[in-house]
This record gives structure tokens, sequence and C-alpha cells, in this order.
């Protein structure tokens, strides 16, 4: 899915650069799966609430499910 440790080590500018593209992406006409200024809050977060042994996306994706819909983009 991606990479943790590379999530790990991006900034919030980078991550800005990332989102939107991944938003363009993912449109379809004028409509997008994804909000681009929201994922990439919510990467900010997510990245800075995952612990250190955090390594594989099931886990990641696990940790989303149970903290229910704070992350509706990622």
């Amino acid at each position: 899915m991606f990479d943790l440790n590379k999530l790990k080590l991006l900034d919030v500018e980078c991550l800005k650069c990332y989102c939107p593209n991944l938003e363009s992406y993912l449109r379809h006409d004028l409509q997008s799966d994804i909000d681009r200024k929201e994922l990439a809050s919510e990467l900010k977060f997510l990245k800075d609430m995952l612990s250190k042994q955090t390594t594989k996306a099931i886990k990641v994706l696990n940790y989303i499910k149970r903290t229910g819909c704070c992350f509706s983009n990622a």
C-alpha cells in the first residue's frame, strides 16, 4: 500500500505536495475519492500516532478501523 518508514520521515510540506497528486489521480470528471487537504492533515496526525514498531500496512488499517471515522481520507 505505502511505505510506512517513508511516511514517518515525511514533513508536512512533502505531504502537502504528494496529496494533490493522489487526489488528481483518483479524480473522475469533477469528483475525487479524497480531499487533499484533509488527507494531508490525517496523514500528519496518523504518522505521529503510529508507534515506531508499526511497520505493516495491516496494522495501520486496523488502527484506523479502531478509531472509527477519524481518517475518512486515509
